[in-house]
C-alpha cells in the first residue's frame, strides 16, 4: 500500500485536494483508497469533540489520542473501508499533522517518538498557503475548531518547516504546491492539475 499523505495547515484545502486527487486515481483505473484524520473510528470521535470545544487542549492528550486513532485506522479502520489494503491510500492528513500541530505544544521530537508505529508515507504533498489567506477561508465556514487562531496557525506553519526537513531525511518525497502565486489565489482546479501532474509522476503511473 502506497501512502499519499495531502498536508497544510487549516485552511489550506487539504481535504478538498484530497478529494480531488483520489477521484483522479481512480478515473484513472487505480485502485486507491481515500481516508481522513481523524477518522470516524472511536478514539476518532472522541477527538472531533475535543476539536469542538471552546475549553483548552491539552497537547500530550491529543497527541496520544491522534496516534491511537492512526494506528486504529492503519490495522482495522482502512481495511475494512477500503475492502482490503488498497494500491494508493490518499490520507487528508496524516502523522505529520500531528508533528506540526502537537510539536508546537509537546515538542517535536516527543510527537515523533510516539508515531513511530506509522509507516512513513510515500508522497507528502504540502499545500503551501499564507496564514492570512487560510484564516480568511476559516473565518467564512460555520464552525471554527480549537486550534484555528492567527497565532497559533502561525506558529504551526513553521513547524511545517521542520516537518518537511525530517519527512525528506528519511526519504519521503516532499511536493510542495503554492496555493498563493504572485500574491493571487489560485483556482481550485490549477492547485489540484499540479497536485495530480505531480504526484502521479512521482508514483511512476500515466499523467493524470
Amino acid at each position: 500500500m502506497r501512502i499519499v499523505a495531502l498536508e497544510g495547515i487549516d485552511g489550506s484545502g487539504v481535504s478538498t485536494h484530497s478529494r480531488l486527487l483520489h477521484a483522479r486515481l481512480a478515473g484513472a483505473g487505480v485502485k486507491s483508497c481515500l481516508w481522513k484524520e481523524p477518522t470516524e473510528g472511536p478514539v476518532g470521535r472522541l477527538i472531533r469533540g475535543f476539536l469542538r470545544s471552546t475549553e483548552g487542549v491539552d497537547s500530550d492528550l491529543m497527541a496520544l489520542l491522534f496516534a491511537a486513532d492512526r494506528l486504529w485506522g492503519l490495522r482495522l479502520g482502512v481495511v475494512e473501508r477500503c475492502g482490503g489494503s488498497p494500491e494508493v491510500l490518499v490520507v487528508d492528513r496524516y502523522k505529520y499533522s500531528s508533528l506540526a500541530y502537537q510539536g508546537v505544544g509537546s515538542g517535536l521530537e516527543w510527537v515523533d517518538a510516539v508515531n513511530r508505529k506509522a509507516p512513513e508515507a510515500e508522497i507528502l504533498v504540502y499545500i503551501d498557503v499564507p496564514t492570512e489567506v487560510a484564516l480568511r477561508r476559516i473565518t467564512a465556514r460555520e464552525r471554527r475548531e480549537v486550534f484555528e487562531t492567527p497565532e497559533f496557525l502561525e506558529r504551526v506553519k513553521s513547524m511545517y518547516e521542520e516537518v518537511l526537513r525530517l519527512a525528506r531525511a528519511r526519504g519521503v518525497k516532499v511536493i510542495r504546491v503554492e496555493g498563493v502565486r504572485g500574491g493571487v489565489e489560485r483556482g481550485i482546479e490549477d492547485v489540484q492539475g499540479e497536485i495530480a501532474e505531480r504526484v502521479f509522476e512521482a508514483l511512476g503511473l500515466a499523467r493524470a
